[in-house]
């Protein structure tokens, strides 16, 4: 037998209009329920199809989104009414066979029940009111659930991957979550996350890396949008290693870049994020790779820098006794005397003072050197004649 969706809320509502207190009326009702329950085998399965047809017959948006959204209030209402009922049943005046049964009908109502809200989870996100805080019975039968998967799955898991901190940091929210807090801190949006992290989790340890830079788990993480503090740190904190080890700043930054564009292919795959008011994992990482890469060019500016002025230093290898006055008057008879060829005399001059010294100044000013070339000092023509004269006299000893 199969039913619409409208017969399982028929059926619901006449199993919470019993008296609970009334043993016989509620061991009765409950039967008459659960026994029509108990004849149809694919219950969860023709209600998500009886569902999603009444979802596609509504046109427009407006009625859509009011659909979904009280029919979410209509069984997170069911299902508490419900769940306060597995308390009830267990004070009833009647024998432990009977109460076993009757627990067995209400958690496969909330099965049911559950199937339908994760079906809209999935498929109808955007109408979904995510900012609802959870249910008593909701957050405390997922509790349990995630509690059980955590306790087959952890082993799973260490056994996979070898990084034990970037587990630890994986499943944080998984743990905080099944830990009994204070009050119920949560609301539908960090459910939907926490049970799709698992999921993914789960898949992942039978996948290879899918970019070849990055872990399954790392790749895991970074596709679930996982941006809390510890990770983020984590992940540079690999980045910065692994990377490191390059030859020069040059290689480095591009293997910054690569890993960059792998973490964006993979983050363009998130539907969700861990912390909704934080900017998501994908721009926070990408400022951090940013000032990394800032960083390397900087150093790599300084370097040149320092290079070039130790290549200066010790490429000024003609020092001379003579001051650059007399240096500028040689070099114009040179150069007027068609012996030195200089078509840019300013880039000439200019690159003469970058490879000369003198005893009276070891860093000597392009300017100056073309101020003198150009308006010799007439005290100082006198001197280089003695100068010529003298180089005469030192050829004639050559001869």
């Amino acid at each position: 037998m199969t039913y619409s969706l409208e017969k399982f809320v028929e059926l619901v509502s006449e199993l919470l209009a019993f008296n609970v207190q009334d043993a016989e009326v509620s061991t009765d009702a409950i039967k008459k329920v659960y026994g029509l329950l108990q004849e149809t085998t694919v219950e969860a399965e023709h209600l998500r199809s009886s569902l999603l047809k009444k979802i596609l017959s509504i046109r427009k948006k407006k009625e859509l989104s009011l659909f979904i959204q009280n029919f979410q209030v209509a069984c997170i209402t069911i299902a508490d009414k419900i769940y306060t009922h597995t308390y009830t049943v267990q004070h009833l005046p009647i024998n432990k066979e009977e109460v076993k049964e009757l627990l067995h009908y209400l958690h496969a109502v909330m099965d049911t029940i559950d199937e339908l809200l994760g079906f809209i989870e999935l498929h109808f996100a955007k109408y979904f009111d995510k900012t609802q805080k959870l249910p008593s019975y909701y957050y405390t039968r997922w509790r349990q659930k995630i509690f059980h998967s955590l306790a087959e799955f952890k082993p799973v898991l260490y056994k996979c991957f070898d990084d034990a901190a970037l587990i630890n940091i994986a499943l944080h929210p998984l743990e905080y979550f099944i830990q009994p807090p204070e009050e119920n801190e949560f609301c539908y949006a960090d459910l939907i996350y926490l049970k799709n992290l698992l999921s993914v989790l789960k898949q992942h340890t039978q996948k290879k890396s899918a970019t070849g830079f990055y872990t399954p788990l790392e790749e895991c993480l970074c596709m679930m949008d996982f941006n809390n503090d510890a990770f983020v740190f984590y992940f540079m904190q690999q980045l910065r290693t692994k990377i490191g080890g390059q030859n020069n700043n040059a290689e480095r930054i591009t293997q910054w870049m690569l890993y960059e564009n792998a973490m964006h292919q993979i983050a363009a795959q998130a539907g969700c994020r861990l912390i909704t008011e934080k900017e998501s994992l994908s721009a926070i990482l990408s400022k951090h790779i940013s000032d990394e890469i800032m960083l390397l060019q900087n150093e790599t500016v300084l370097q040149s820098s320092a290079s070039l002025n130790q290549n200066t230093e010790q490429n000024k290898i003609l020092h001379f006794t003579l001051p650059v006055s007399q240096i500028a008057i040689l070099l114009r008879l040179l150069v007027d005397g068609g012996f030195i060829k200089a078509h840019n005399q300013t880039d000439f001059l200019k690159r003469v003072a970058m490879i000369i010294q003198t005893d009276y100044t070891a860093v000597i000013s392009a300017e100056s050197l073309r101020n003198k070339y150009y308006a010799p000092e007439h005290n100082n023509l006198s001197t280089v004649k003695d100068i010529l004269y003298n180089l005469i006299k030192q050829m004639k000893r050559l001869e």
